[in-house]
């Protein structure tokens, strides 16, 4: 059963399979009983906390949200993508020209800089200060690679949705890339 629902998830963060969300809520209302009191982004981020990958953020943005936070999403892709990034740290656009990606860590550690995993938040959550990366773990199952995929290609696809997935992983394919491998290379 387990392997059946990881394939329903899977097919859920599909770009091209999702629904807009007041479809979603509509069809919610009809099946809501009077006395139930929970949103129904509630009860999809509670289906998918059950995902590795999706796991801590979802947690995280479930400590984090009100019952009706819901206004501003498109589709299930747009709410994980909010549950992944809320803790995105925000900052001054800079030019693709001043863009200077990070050696991996390889060498960032043989220059003595320290690497401390995160307990608190999602993957968003990093942190460089005093020489020390404080960064969360990034759960690797079958399932990541076509959810940031296509996080990354809703990014691109909705207007006025800012870039963090794509700049994350950017980040991490910087960090991961090893030295034998040579500055650039991709995952």
């Amino acid at each position: 059963m387990d392997c059946m629902l990881q394939y329903i998830f899977q097919d859920l963060m599909l770009l091209e399979n999702q629904l807009p969300w007041f479809v979603l809520e509509c069809l919610f209302g009809l099946t809501l009983e009077k006395h139930l009191s929970c949103s129904l982004n509630k009860i999809v981020l509670v289906a998918f906390s059950s995902q590795p990958p999706l796991a801590c953020n979802v947690e995280a943005y479930l400590r984090h949200i009100n019952d009706d936070d819901g206004d501003e999403i498109l589709h299930i892709l747009d709410l994980v993508r909010s549950a992944t990034t809320f803790r995105f740290k925000y900052c001054e656009p800079i030019t693709s020209s001043e863009i200077k990606l990070p050696p991996p860590a390889t060498t960032l550690s043989k220059a003595g800089i320290k690497f401390i995993k995160s307990t608190d938040g999602g993957i968003m959550d990093m942190d460089f200060k005093d020489g020390v990366f404080t960064i969360p773990q990034l759960f690797i199952v079958e399932s990541t690679e076509p959810l940031l995929r296509n996080l990354i290609a809703f990014e691109q696809c909705c207007q006025g949705r800012s870039p963090k997935v794509t700049s994350y992983v950017i980040m991490m394919n910087s960090l991961i890339t090893s030295f034998q491998q040579g500055y650039g290379s991709s995952l």
